[in-house]
């Protein structure tokens, strides 16, 4: 059996194409997409057959792949590099 996630100790800079791309995306547990909040379905563990079972899911529900659209682009909004630095220039200025 394997885990149901995996703590890598960072967060992997290999999602943020689909961020900004505000492109739903299939992850799994790593922590590797653990800053991600929007625009994404979990599967637990890291067995391919989820992950792809997962992925064809999403690729038949137009409604849900519509609604992931609309997360990933508030996801975007929230993870640019204009927003994190104009965050980092108020938490230093304050």
């Amino acid at each position: 059996m394997t885990s149901l996630s995996q703590n890598t100790g960072s967060v992997s800079a290999a999602t943020k194409q689909f961020v900004s791309g505000r492109t739903p995306l299939v992850i799994t547990g790593s922590s590797h997409a653990s800053d991600l909040q929007g625009g994404v379905v979990r599967v637990e563990g890291f067995d391919p057959a989820d992950l792809a079972e997962a992925a064809l899911s999403l690729a038949r529900d137009e409604r849900r792949r519509a609604a992931l659209r609309e997360e990933a682009e508030r996801e975007y909004a929230r993870l640019n590099m204009n927003e994190v630095a104009r965050r980092l220039a108020e938490l230093l200025q304050g």
